[in-house]
């Protein structure tokens, strides 16, 4: 008998080990799921706010499009200039300022996510080919070795172009359906017609009082 009490006392303690550990796992089990379940539950919420606010990717989608008009405006204001200088470089501006229309048009019109990454992709390189022209050399043509100097012009097309890319950063990162438009439709949109006017404004009046030089 008080071997067979001792064996019981022993896989009794096993037995209460076992019994603890499984409580344990249950509870810990628990409060997991019931942490997933916030955790998607706060992701749905935050999904339908998202959804209940397509405004906000609108006006991101007009800020795009505006922006690529901007920074293609001030391309064609010195584009002369630059074709003065060397036909390689007018010709550089002019093909960069048309893509950067054809960009925002189809923007407008049949927007995507490759559209935007192409977009946002591009206008980092003009970026960074500007900093480098400023900070570096310029790497081709009459001028190369040496280091443009910063204009108004040329930091009004950089502002442009840092906008596109944070508005369609925040495209991508909202995961954001724009629907598709028809000509008619944009001329019917009054924001984006407001914000190109104005952006048409701000190019001129800088190209007014700080032309190229």
């Amino acid at each position: 008998m008080a071997v067979a009490a001792g064996a019981f006392a022993g896989h009794g303690l096993h037995l209460v080990s076992g019994l603890a550990f499984v409580v344990v796992a249950v509870v810990v089990g628990a409060v997991a799921d019931r942490h997933d379940a916030k955790t998607k539950a706060q992701a749905n919420t935050k999904q339908r706010v998202r959804r209940a606010r397509p405004w906000v990717d609108e006006a991101l989608a007009y800020g795009c499009v505006a922006a690529a008009v901007g920074a293609a405006g001030v391309h064609l204001a010195v584009m002369p200039v630059h074709f003065d200088e060397a036909f390689v470089y007018g010709l550089f501006f002019l093909v960069l300022a048309a893509l950067q229309i054809g960009w925002a048009g189809a923007l407008a019109l049949r927007p995507s996510r490759r559209l935007l990454a192409a977009g946002l992709a591009a206008n980092v390189a003009v970026i960074g080919l500007w900093l480098f022209t400023r900070l570096v050399a310029v790497p081709l043509g009459p001028g190369r070795g040496t280091r443009e100097d910063f204009t108004a012009l040329d930091l009004l097309a950089t502002s442009f172009e840092v906008a596109l890319v944070a508005s369609a950063a925040a495209l991508l990162v909202r995961r954001a359906t724009l629907p598709r438009r028809s000509a008619r439709a944009l001329l019917h949109a009054q924001p984006l017609m407001a914000s190109l006017v104005a952006v048409a404004a701000v190019v001129v009046a800088t190209a007014g009082t700080a032309p190229p030089s």
